[in-house]
């Protein structure tokens, strides 16, 4: 190799190295194996089956045989709102599977793959939602305007909970083109769910006009939805000088279509005074249609999520036969 080539390829590859994205959440999760930690830079690798996620068109360029990757992966994830001075704040685990199944013979490779592409959260706050109290607090501020008094309107009980995961078959292959150029097709299937829950129970006091009543408010909003949808994904690794290798890999979008198994909007509203003089009769409607009603029947006219394109890129050169530097990119549209 030219003396002069070498260590401009470990300048180019050292000075454009940016920091590795860890995307978890409810979108997308880019840590897709236990080996991105391990490795921190795959998009150019071809030294694992889990590459057949971040550069399936490097499997091309491995030795013959059959391969074997699993990995599980948990993070510890936060969830916060704020409402006032009180903080809602839950802590939970979110759990990525990963299985991969590789079989590379000459300049052919075959490939198959298990994972969790988004999702795999779950929020439970146990006392609810600041939405809810915010609320009740409003339709307290109508009271007091309506009898000239400072009501109080005690919260007797709210819990909240949501969940959504998205898991991700893989089928493919690669094919090297002469020693320097190999490409890759994958086709990619999605079996998602998502639900959400939320309960709560309230009483208000009051005294309007012609003596006191009692308002007695209470929800229970559950919805579940599962879906399905297919994308894609395309890749080239180039070899240009010995020991270089640039990769870049396109996952197409896939639209999730849902349906919905079941969908309850139960609620109750029950005013101690009735006809004249109740709460009804002087205009005052009771917020007993909260966050999860909007939420769910938005979420069943609008059934199609996507999940957006994605572009990996990335650049590995060996050193020597025990040391590389690599670096990677990954744009999600």
């Amino acid at each position: 190799m030219n003396g002069s080539i070498r260590p401009l390829c470990i300048f180019f590859i050292i000075i454009f190295q940016v920091a590795v994205l860890r995307a978890s959440g409810i979108d997308s999760l880019s840590h897709q194996s236990a080996e991105f930690y391990a490795g921190l830079s795959r998009n150019a690798a071809t030294d694992g089956a889990d590459i057949i996620n971040y550069n399936p068109a490097g499997t091309a360029f491995m030795e013959d045989g059959l391969y074997l990757n699993g990995s599980l992966q948990s993070i510890l994830s936060v969830y916060e709102h704020s409402y006032g001075r009180t903080r809602y704040r839950d802590r939970e685990p979110v759990f990525m599977p990963a299985v991969y199944l590789l079989y590379k013979k000459k300049r052919w490779a075959g490939f198959f793959s298990f994972t969790v592409p988004g999702g795999s959260g779950t929020v439970r706050y146990a006392n609810g939602l600041g939405h809810i109290r915010n609320q009740m607090e409003l339709l307290a501020l109508q009271l007091n305007a309506l009898a000239g008094v400072v009501a109080s309107l005690p919260l007797v009980s709210q819990s909240f909970k949501a969940s959504n995961a998205i898991f991700g078959l893989t089928l493919g292959g690669a094919c090297r083109l002469g020693d320097a150029v190999s490409i890759s097709f994958k086709a990619r299937y999605f079996a998602a769910n998502r639900e959400a829950r939320v309960r709560y129970q309230s009483y208000l006091p009051y005294d309007v006009g012609s003596g006191p009543g009692l308002l007695l408010m209470g929800s229970a909003v559950d919805y579940r939805g599962s879906g399905h949808g297919i994308g894609g994904g395309v890749g080239i690794d180039v070899r240009p000088v010995k020991g270089l290798t640039l990769a870049l890999t396109a996952h197409t979008p896939a639209y999730i279509k849902y349906g919905y198994a079941s969908y309850r909007n139960n609620a109750f509203c029950v005013d101690t005074r009735s006809g004249a003089g109740s709460l009804a009769d002087e205009g005052i409607l009771a917020p007993v249609t909260l966050l999860l009603w909007s939420k769910g029947e938005s979420e069943k006219r609008n059934t199609v999520y996507l999940l957006q394109p994605i572009l990996l890129a990335g650049a590995e050169y060996a050193i020597t036969d025990k040391y590389t530097v690599s670096t990677s990119w990954a744009v999600y549209f």
